[in-house]
């Protein structure tokens, strides 16, 4: 696989909820991949909510038609995204992948619905898959699981895994992404370095820069072609129940902000706010460069605002 000329950037969207007027630079990089978020697949295999998704990549990729006003032909404004379009598939529920993995049946009802999915639908390019708090007793069966959906979808479409980060996060969590592995499997992984600090923790940064560190020190052995490095567009305020939020909330709080390890920290009645800083985002920006990782993914459009 060559290796991007430059640094890719990959964008999550909820397609009911794209901000009015989004210019679609996160960080102010255009992106060269959306993934659509909002689809799942429950404890029958089956492949459920897909219906904003493509409701929002048919939107999407329809070329600005010209119209007439007066003399002159003019342009509306443009909707149009010169970008490949994947769906993110998730899980109802952590049960629903154990059934999964673990159901012959049933693996292969979810993995031929998959393939139908992306067959019949022209404008998806590809698939990324979101597994999350499975135990990892089925860590191989995944492994399996990616390399059966990756052979059925054939050449022309793109697999993706997103991973939790392998330093830092709970064990449980983490164990069940067989990292090697699934990069051996799939066409890229999204390492997920962002939620560090989240609700159920102490207060800090939802992505630190000494934590994101670590965590390329322990990508080492992976292939850098495949790699994207997840990052955060939100911030979190915590207390006794902790809140996301964007760049506009953290600013309109009305306190004295104090940078601490790539995030601003301000306290509020409630409790400590955070919110990344430049350093953070210009860290990500030189790991990618430095270490020719394919991209970095943003989690997720509009929490820059």
């Amino acid at each position: 696989m060559r290796r991007p000329a430059h640094t890719q950037r990959m964008l999550y969207v909820v397609p009911e909820t794209v901000p009015a007027g989004y210019d679609w630079r996160p960080q102010n990089h255009a992106v060269s991949d959306i993934v659509w978020t909002g689809a799942r697949l429950d404890a029958q295999g089956r492949l459920l909510n897909t219906g904003p998704a493509l409701a929002a990549m048919e939107h999407y990729s329809t070329p600005p038609r010209k119209f007439q006003t007066g003399r002159k032909k003019t342009t509306p404004p443009q909707k149009h995204l010169t970008v490949k379009h994947h769906l993110l598939v998730a899980l109802t529920d952590a049960s629903a992948g154990a059934k999964i993995l673990s159901d012959t049946k049933t693996r292969s009802q979810s993995i031929a619905g998959l393939v139908a999915f992306v067959l019949r639908h022209g404008q998806v390019a590809g698939l990324q898959l979101d597994f999350e708090y499975v135990s990892p007793a089925y860590a191989d069966a995944y492994v399996e699981y990616i390399h059966l959906l990756h052979s059925k979808l054939g050449p022309g479409f793109k697999l993706s895994v997103a991973v939790f980060a392998p330093v830092g996060m709970p064990d449980a969590w983490a164990a069940f992404h067989k990292l090697p592995e699934l990069a051996a499997e799939s066409d890229s992984l999204v390492v997920m370095l962002y939620d560090h600090h989240r609700p159920g923790t102490p207060p800090g940064c939802v992505s630190d820069i000494g934590w994101v560190a670590a965590n390329i020190d322990a990508l080492g052995a992976l292939p850098v072609e495949k790699v994207w490095l997840g990052a955060p567009l939100y911030g979190y305020r915590f207390g006794q129940k902790t809140v996301a939020l964007s760049k506009s909330q953290f600013d309109s709080i009305a306190a004295q902000a104090v940078e601490t390890d790539g995030c601003l920290k301000k306290d509020t009645p409630q409790g400590p706010a955070y919110y990344p800083t430049e350093s953070l985002y210009k860290e990500f920006d030189a790991l990618a460069a430095t270490n020719r990782y394919r991209g970095i993914a943003y989690w997720r459009a509009g929490f820059e605002k």
